[in-house]
């Protein structure tokens, strides 16, 4: 009989709870706890077919969405840490990242944005003459219904890389809570937040780069988006 593939919690990428870091070394099939690392945990694990990605929940539905290792290549690097119990710079902001080669990222940006690390968001330059400060494109604050998407955008340096790691649920577009994205020749650098189901309130996410000053700190006000369906 074939093997069931591993599924992930959207919320893995933040920490994982002892269980479930364990279940998945020995290849089982669990939810994965992440409320020990969670400044304000909003939803719990949530059941998933092995063989399908399951949807973001809908406002009456609570949890995070599960996604197969094999989604993308920032998933399947968060399963690797989970799996075999190495890189923990993979599945916590709170553990430092590796450090940044400005020659290695110029020579393959690619293999640093295939790695997620969310502790990269701290991971940031020392003030300087020559060092750009980050800072927000536009607006750095929202409001937005459950289930829907908003622009967060940066200014850095031209073509450096920007680590962004929503710190209350939600997901980016690798189905994660922390992705790390590269800036155009202008310095410009943004993604996608979705306020997955569960997600309610106050969002915060950070934004910081390695080859400028500062972060930026994005606010996310998420509103319900079916208030009848609640009573």
């Amino acid at each position: 009989m074939a093997a069931k593939p591993i599924l992930l919690s959207a919320t893995v990428v933040a920490a994982l709870g002892l269980v479930g870091w364990l279940a998945f070394r020995s290849g089982a099939e669990v939810p994965v706890s992440t409320e020990a690392m969670q400044p304000k945990p909003r939803a719990t694990a949530a059941a998933a077919s092995s063989n399908t990605v399951t949807p973001a929940p809908t406002a009456t539905q609570s949890g995070p969405p599960t996604v197969r290792p094999d989604t993308n290549a920032n998933v399947a690097s968060v399963a690797e840490a989970a799996r075999t119990g190495k890189f923990p710079e993979r599945l916590s902001p709170m553990i430092a990242p590796k450090p940044f080669n400005a020659a290695a990222f110029a020579a393959n940006p690619q293999a640093y944005l295939d790695i997620v690390e969310p502790g990269r968001v701290f991971q940031t330059a020392a003030p300087g003459l020559d060092v750009p400060v980050l800072r927000s494109k536009a607006n750095a604050s929202f409001e937005i219904p459950t289930g829907s998407s908003c622009t967060l955008a940066t200014i850095t340096a031209p073509h450096a890389p920007v680590t962004f790691v929503t710190l209350d649920l939600g997901t980016f577009p690798n189905s994660l809570t922390a992705i790390t994205v590269q800036a155009n020749a202008d310095g410009e650098a943004s993604t996608v937040y979705t306020a997955t189901g569960g997600v309610i309130a106050d969002a915060h996410i950070m934004a910081g780069s390695p080859m400028a000053s500062g972060q930026v700190k994005f606010h996310v006000f998420v509103t319900n988006a079916n208030p009848v369906a609640q009573r």
